[in-house]
């Protein structure tokens, strides 16, 4: 020992230290600590610089190598917090080991509520059986008599397929059988022809300007008469300001009542109103009738026109005139029987201005 050098002594104590057996791969740490697992994700960097600091400890130190192959497919996706597949597997075993960890009485607790449900069900059934007033479902719990009850559930059975067949039949397979029909009805409305719709048209002054100077009455005695079928929005500015003032006209409408009718004969309230409003002449100039043949320039007169088509009625406009009035004594119904404005009503009407009430 004395004749080594000192240079010979430092070789002899490396070549020692190289040959110590150093663990590579130590056991997993869930295997050592599984209750203090963690599923954060390790960094392979981190557990290569630690292997090489322990290792540089006991020897002389060591390079830092980057991650080996066999460490970078279990570490990719590790960037920003990301898990990869391998975590997401251990997560998956955790939740069945879990559910697999289940306590025996809580296993027994299951089953014997799925049993209580089970019976429940049954319960019910049977009552529902005793108690229903349908004819077989009696007979079927009835104690005592096994033959006569497989009967009954033979015969309820065969009556509830009956049934559902039936449903089946009438719903599904006759909605696919009986293909739907549509008819469609054609009308030759050159030969029948459509109902004209019935038309109606009223001036809008209510009195004649010339009949009321004929029949000698005033503008506030008219407005008096208009209340008759048009109400109190209508009635002269002299009339609106009293009420007091209507009330007053009631004598004198009386006393020119008695003077209509020994002037004109007019004995009622009626043949007045038809007295001073525009007659159907005064209103229209020439009128086309639908259902006649039409030549050209060929208008039927207005004398005509109303004879023939319109006829008046009291509205609350006053007197209108109409194409088809229910109370007329000639009422007729109107067919088109030709398309466009050709086949219907067309009217010419005047435009007196002078001859309007204000």
């Amino acid at each position: 020992m004395q004749g080594l050098d000192l240079g010979e002594l430092l070789k002899r104590r490396s070549r020692l230290q190289r040959q110590r057996s150093i663990d590579d791969e130590p056991p997993a740490y869930n295997a050592m600590f599984p209750n203090n697992m963690s599923l954060r994700p390790v960094d392979c960097w981190e557990v290569t610089s630690r292997r090489q600091s322990i290792v540089s400890a006991a020897g002389p130190p060591l390079p830092i190598s980057r991650p080996t192959e066999r460490c970078i497919p279990e570490c990719q996706g590790d960037i920003g917090g990301i898990s990869t597949p391998k975590l997401k597997k251990r997560k998956s075993q955790l939740k069945l080991t879990e559910l697999t960890n289940i306590s025996k009485t809580t296993k027994e607790k299951i089953i014997m509520q799925t049993e209580g449900m089970r019976q429940t069900v049954l319960a019910s059934f049977a009552v529902f059986c005793r108690k229903t007033t349908a004819h077989g479902f009696s007979h079927v719990m009835e104690p005592g008599s096994p033959v006569l009850r497989f009967f009954w559930l033979l015969v309820t059975l065969a009556c509830l397929v009956g049934v559902i067949k039936m449903c089946i039949e009438e719903t599904i397979i006759a909605f696919i059988d009986r293909i739907p029909t549509t008819e469609v009805k054609y009308v030759d409305n050159s030969t029948f022809g459509l109902r004209m719709p019935e038309v109606t048209f009223c001036n809008l002054s209510p009195f004649s300007k010339a009949k009321m100077e004929e029949y000698n009455i005033s503008e506030s005695m008219a407005s008096y008469l208009l209340l008759t079928f048009k109400g109190y929005h209508v009635i002269s500015k002299k009339l609106s300001q009293s009420g007091t003032k209507i009330l007053g006209y009631k004598t004198d409408f009386n006393k020119y009542m008695a003077y209509v009718d020994e002037e004109h004969n007019i004995t009622s309230i009626k043949q007045l109103i038809y007295a001073l409003s525009p007659t159907c002449v005064d209103l229209i100039s020439s009128c086309y009738k639908p259902g006649e043949s039409f030549t050209g320039d060929e208008y039927i007169p207005s004398a005509r026109c109303c004879e023939d088509i319109f006829q008046p009625v009291i509205t609350t406009f006053g007197v209108c005139y109409t194409t088809n009035p229910e109370n007329a004594p000639n009422r007729t119904i109107r067919l088109q029987k030709i398309a466009g404005i050709l086949g219907g009503h067309r009217i010419f009407f005047k435009n007196n201005i002078s001859d309007s009430m204000r």
